[in-house]
């Protein structure tokens, strides 16, 4: 792609694109626009007659779902549909950011062809009734999956009216086109996690009575030797329907250093796709280790919240276990003069002598609570460990990042936008790198934009997430900005949805730290009767200008996605409506239409693919 990309002026928010209907279309025409060749020649009435073409006047197109495998497109023209009215639907299907990992979309264009109520061509079959015609065509036969979208939908039509005077005259013809359609995003089924760790198998290097040997590892071993090698081998597989990372840990690594096994394993993080799989290699070396059992305890969790655990059970025996000498016999016979011990009522388990009765006597204890000395020690050891393991977790789970929005609710009418007010700070003494992303299985549209010099790009829908770095505790403000829900427009009075932004800081390795993740959630209804704030007169005029523009990527092969995204801010008192479009080599590929509110920014985010040629692109902005 030329570095020279020429950009007049550019905006934010393609967001997700929902199901239109006959009362939203995703493409409309205007009525009466059609074109009609003149009558042909003769020297009467009928030979010259003026035919009517308004079934081929197209008026609206919009697609439908009728299922996870189904979708239709149905065409409505002026008038009902002729028998040999003939119609072309065109559209193309591309991947989306949603898309499903097996996708195969890949800007192919599918093509629709009809004539009244036939199919000539096209993966499809065809219902007319009236002035709509309705083509139902099957994911799988469009090469479409969910999440895809379905572009720059086309329609035309035409008919040609046969003269009656046959060879005397010419046959009249109508025609008509309609395009600039806004894209379509299939539905897709919501991630689903999954984890499989398995053990697979080992060896165990040993060296005993009989020699240094190399035995194979089993899910339970015993070992002789308290200075043996054990490798164990493991398999971690993504059962989910969506790329995920792994992480990987083991469990109680501190009872093994204690018992004497060090024990380490190698991947600690792996990226899997769908049905992928890695293997983890487990090292331990015993060092005079402690008799008994002991585990190497494998455990994995993903960051869309699979977890999965294996275990080798290892058992090192005493190969030489001591025999315990024959009690010598004594005369328990007490002497006349010996005095007899006298029972104290002590607990024989914690007799005297033992830590806790000495501590106890120190302390006083024996006097008030007498032969209870020891048990009040006890409790009171108890409590004091309780109490120290509550601030290490305070400690431990204090979180890195402070999101707050605001307000948490509210309520707006089908179709309209609520917006609310975005901090993020930083609760940590330095830098901290972070991901911003949304929660939540929503249809509703979502966005948030956040200002400042280190401020991530704008996120534009569930799925997506953008990488920034926060200021140190105390260096800055921080970051604020805004958040918007849009209700669709087809929602159901009373309807609502949830949303929650996360902002996940990542550590000086590269890991996400869930757990020190800073969230907030809001909750946006849509109610027919909510009541409309009442506009501000403008006063002047809006005052626009560019503040960013980006690509991603900024040099792209033939054939690779990419996102041009620009902000624009308007200075002025009034709000600006604009219509931007984005030209690719001289041919309008994207369009949309914006408002700018007073001392507001928006953003404009436009997907596309680059070609061989040279990629000119310009986004121009018009008034809408």
């Amino acid at each position: 792609m030329r570095r020279d990309l020429i950009f007049l002026l550019a905006l934010l928010l393609i967001t997700p694109v929902f199901a239109g209907d006959a009362t939203d279309p995703e493409l409309t025409d205007a009525a009466g626009d059609q074109s009609e060749s003149e009558p042909g020649p003769g020297d009467s009435t009928v030979l010259g007659e003026d035919h009517d073409f308004s079934d081929v006047d197209l008026i609206a197109a919009w697609i439908e779902e009728v299922d996870d495998a189904t979708f239709t497109i149905t065409v409505e023209t002026e008038a009902p549909i002729l028998d040999n009215t003939n119609l072309v639907v065109r559209f193309a299907v591309q991947p989306g950011p949603t898309s499903v990992f097996n996708s195969t979309a890949a800007g192919t264009v599918v093509t629709l062809e009809s004539a009244g109520t036939s199919m000539l061509s096209g993966p499809a079959s065809l219902a007319v009734t009236g002035d709509r015609a309705t083509y139902t065509v099957l994911r799988a036969d469009a090469g479409a999956s969910g999440g895809d979208i379905l572009h720059d939908l086309q329609v035309s039509s035409s008919r040609s009216e046969a003269a009656a005077c046959q060879s005397l005259c010419n046959a009249q013809t109508g025609t008509d086109s309609a395009s600039g359609a806004r894209n379509y995003t299939l539905a897709r089924p919501a991630p689903v996690p999954g984890a499989t760790l398995v053990f697979l198998n080992g060896t165990v290097n040993q060296t005993t009575e009989n020699g240094t040997s190399e035995t194979p590892l089993e899910a339970a071993t015993e070992i002789e030797d308290r200075n043996a090698s054990v490798v164990a081998h493991f398999r971690l597989t993504n059962s989910g329907s969506d790329v995920d990372r792994y992480n990987l840990s083991m469990l109680a690594t501190e009872l093994l250093t204690t018992a004497g096994i060090n024990a380490t394993f190698f991947p600690d993080n792996a990226t899997l796709d769908p049905g992928a799989a890695q293997d983890v290699r487990v090292e331990a070396h015993l060092m005079n280790a402690a008799l008994g059992d002991h585990g190497l305890v494998l455990h994995a969790t993903s960051e869309r919240g699979a977890e999965a655990v294996a275990a080798v059970a290892l058992t090192v025996l005493d190969p030489e276990p001591e025999v315990a000498p024959e009690p010598e016999a004594t005369n328990t016979t007490a002497p006349v003069n010996a005095t007899v011990p006298v029972d104290t009522g002590r607990d024989p388990s914690i007799g005297k002598g033992t830590f806790l009765q000495d501590a106890a006597e120190g302390l006083g204890l024996d006097g008030p609570f007498d032969e209870h000395a020891e048990w009040v020690l006890l409790a009171l050891f108890l409590l004091l460990l309780i109490l120290l393991l509550f601030l290490v977790y305070l400690l431990a789970g204090a979180r890195w990042v402070k999101v707050k929005v605001t307000p948490r609710h509210a309520t707006v009418a089908p179709g309209q936008t609520a917006e609310f007010q975005v901090e993020v700070r930083n609760r940590r003494r330095r830098f901290n790198d972070a991901l911003a992303y949304f929660d939540g299985d929503t249809s509703w549209k979502t966005g948030v934009l956040l200002q400042g010099d280190r401020a991530p790009r704008p996120l534009t829908s569930v799925g997506d997430e953008a990488a920034f770095s926060l200021d140190a505790k105390g260096d800055g403000p921080g970051l604020s900005g805004t958040m918007r829900v849009q209700a669709p427009v087809s929602a159901e009075d009373g309807e609502k949805d949830s949303v929650t932004l996360n902002v996940v800081p990542v550590d000086e390795e590269g890991h996400r730290r869930l757990r020190k993740a800073g969230k907030a959630r809001v909750t946006v209804r849509a109610e027919d009767a909510a009541p409309a704030a009442p506009a501000a007169a403008p006063t002047g005029k809006p005052v626009i200008r560019m503040s960013r523009v980006t690509h991603e990527p900024t040099d792209p092969t033939p054939g690779e996605r990419v996102m041009t995204t620009a902000v624009v801010e308007n200075d002025g008192d009034a709000t600006a409506r604009l219509r931007v479009v984005l030209q690719l080599d001289g041919r309008d590929i994207e369009e949309e239409i914006v408002e700018v509110p007073p001392e507001r920014a928006r953003a404009v985010l436009f997907p596309w693919r680059a070609g061989s040629g040279s990629n000119k692109v310009r986004v121009q902005v018009y008034e809408a």
